[in-house]
Protein backbone atom coordinates (compact mmCIF):
# COMPACT_ATOMS: atom_id res chain seq x y z
CA UNK A 1 0.00 0.00 0.00
CA UNK A 2 1.35 3.37 -0.98
CA UNK A 3 0.15 6.59 0.54
CA UNK A 4 0.82 9.98 -0.59
CA UNK A 5 0.46 12.65 2.65
CA UNK A 6 1.55 16.51 2.37
CA UNK A 7 4.35 17.12 4.80
CA UNK A 8 5.36 20.37 6.05
CA UNK A 9 9.57 20.85 6.20
CA UNK A 10 10.46 23.75 8.52
CA UNK A 11 14.38 24.77 8.06
CA UNK A 12 16.48 26.93 11.18
CA UNK A 13 19.47 27.01 12.40
CA UNK A 14 19.67 23.88 14.60
CA UNK A 15 22.16 21.09 15.02
CA UNK A 16 19.49 19.22 13.07
CA UNK A 17 18.16 21.80 10.64
CA UNK A 18 15.07 20.46 9.39
CA UNK A 19 11.70 19.96 11.68
CA UNK A 20 9.35 17.89 9.49
CA UNK A 21 5.17 17.72 10.55
CA UNK A 22 2.65 15.69 8.94
CA UNK A 23 -0.24 17.50 9.68
CA UNK A 24 -3.02 14.71 8.45
CA UNK A 25 -1.26 11.98 11.10
CA UNK A 26 -0.39 14.63 13.82
CA UNK A 27 3.30 12.98 13.57
CA UNK A 28 6.40 14.55 13.84
CA UNK A 29 9.99 13.82 12.99
CA UNK A 30 13.45 15.82 12.16
CA UNK A 31 16.22 15.34 9.33
CA UNK A 32 19.50 16.62 8.70
CA UNK A 33 19.73 17.64 5.30
CA UNK A 34 16.20 17.97 3.27
CA UNK A 35 17.06 14.67 1.31
CA UNK A 36 17.28 13.07 5.26
CA UNK A 37 14.15 14.78 6.13
CA UNK A 38 12.22 13.61 3.13
CA UNK A 39 13.35 10.17 4.86
CA UNK A 40 12.63 10.94 7.66
CA UNK A 41 8.77 11.71 6.73
CA UNK A 42 8.08 8.54 4.62
CA UNK A 43 9.35 6.49 7.56
CA UNK A 44 7.22 8.27 10.32
CA UNK A 45 4.16 7.95 7.79
CA UNK A 46 5.05 3.86 7.47
CA UNK A 47 5.45 3.72 11.28
CA UNK A 48 2.19 5.71 12.06
CA UNK A 49 0.35 3.73 9.82
CA UNK A 50 1.52 0.70 10.55
CA UNK A 51 0.37 0.93 13.98
CA UNK A 52 -3.21 2.09 13.54
CA UNK A 53 -3.25 -1.26 11.29
CA UNK A 54 -2.24 -2.23 14.31
CA UNK A 55 -5.01 -1.19 16.83
CA UNK A 56 -7.18 -1.45 13.96
CA UNK A 57 -7.90 1.98 13.59
CA UNK A 58 -8.58 3.96 10.38
CA UNK A 59 -5.96 5.20 8.59
CA UNK A 60 -6.54 9.01 7.94
CA UNK A 61 -7.14 10.79 4.56
CA UNK A 62 -4.28 12.96 3.10
CA UNK A 63 -5.35 16.54 2.62
CA UNK A 64 -5.44 18.47 -0.18
CA UNK A 65 -1.82 20.12 -0.28
CA UNK A 66 -3.37 23.43 -0.81
CA UNK A 67 -5.53 23.23 2.43
CA UNK A 68 -1.98 23.83 4.14
CA UNK A 69 -1.57 27.42 5.51
CA UNK A 70 1.99 27.95 7.27
CA UNK A 71 3.34 31.25 8.79
CA UNK A 72 6.68 30.03 8.46
CA UNK A 73 8.81 31.40 5.86
CA UNK A 74 11.18 29.01 5.74
CA UNK A 75 8.54 26.03 5.30
CA UNK A 76 8.91 23.71 2.44
CA UNK A 77 4.84 22.18 1.91
CA UNK A 78 5.47 18.89 -0.55
CA UNK A 79 4.17 15.76 -0.76
CA UNK A 80 5.64 12.24 0.35
CA UNK A 81 4.96 9.35 -0.84
CA UNK A 82 5.26 6.29 1.29
CA UNK A 83 5.12 2.41 0.45
CA UNK A 84 3.98 1.15 3.98
CA UNK A 85 4.30 -2.66 2.39
CA UNK A 86 7.80 -2.38 1.52
CA UNK A 87 8.84 -1.00 5.07
CA UNK A 88 6.91 -3.77 6.63
CA UNK A 89 8.92 -5.83 4.47
CA UNK A 90 12.45 -4.24 5.69
CA UNK A 91 11.81 -4.40 9.34
CA UNK A 92 10.57 -7.75 9.13
CA UNK A 93 13.26 -9.62 11.95
CA UNK A 94 11.17 -13.01 11.81
CA UNK A 95 14.29 -15.45 10.42
CA UNK A 96 13.15 -18.34 7.76
CA UNK A 97 15.21 -21.87 7.65
CA UNK A 98 17.06 -22.47 4.67
CA UNK A 99 19.00 -25.53 3.86
CA UNK A 100 21.72 -25.73 1.45
CA UNK A 101 24.35 -27.77 0.88
CA UNK A 102 27.99 -27.11 0.50
CA UNK A 103 31.40 -29.07 -0.48
CA UNK A 104 32.84 -31.03 2.47
CA UNK A 105 36.21 -29.60 2.37
CA UNK A 106 34.36 -26.01 2.40
CA UNK A 107 32.49 -26.79 5.46
CA UNK A 108 35.73 -28.30 7.01
CA UNK A 109 37.73 -25.06 6.07
CA UNK A 110 34.64 -22.85 7.50
CA UNK A 111 34.32 -24.67 10.34
CA UNK A 112 38.23 -24.29 11.15
CA UNK A 113 37.95 -20.98 10.83
CA UNK A 114 34.86 -20.38 13.37
CA UNK A 115 32.55 -19.07 10.46
CA UNK A 116 29.22 -18.72 11.20
CA UNK A 117 27.12 -20.15 8.39
CA UNK A 118 23.86 -17.88 8.52
CA UNK A 119 25.56 -14.50 8.92
CA UNK A 120 27.85 -15.55 5.99
CA UNK A 121 25.16 -16.91 4.08
CA UNK A 122 23.28 -13.54 4.89
CA UNK A 123 26.26 -11.32 4.43
CA UNK A 124 26.99 -12.90 1.00
CA UNK A 125 22.60 -12.44 0.06
CA UNK A 126 22.98 -9.11 0.86
CA UNK A 127 26.48 -7.88 -1.30
CA UNK A 128 25.07 -9.84 -3.96
CA UNK A 129 21.52 -7.62 -3.96
CA UNK A 130 23.45 -4.75 -3.12
CA UNK A 131 21.65 -4.14 0.27
CA UNK A 132 23.62 -2.29 2.68
CA UNK A 133 24.47 -3.81 5.82
CA UNK A 134 21.20 -3.18 8.47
Amino acid sequence: MKRVYPVIFHKSDDKIPYFVEVPDLGAMTQGTSLENAIEMAREIICIYINELQEKGEAIPPASDISDLKVDDKNAIISLVDADVDAYKRKMEVRCIRKNCTIPSWLNDEAERAGINFSNALQQGLKALLGIDNR
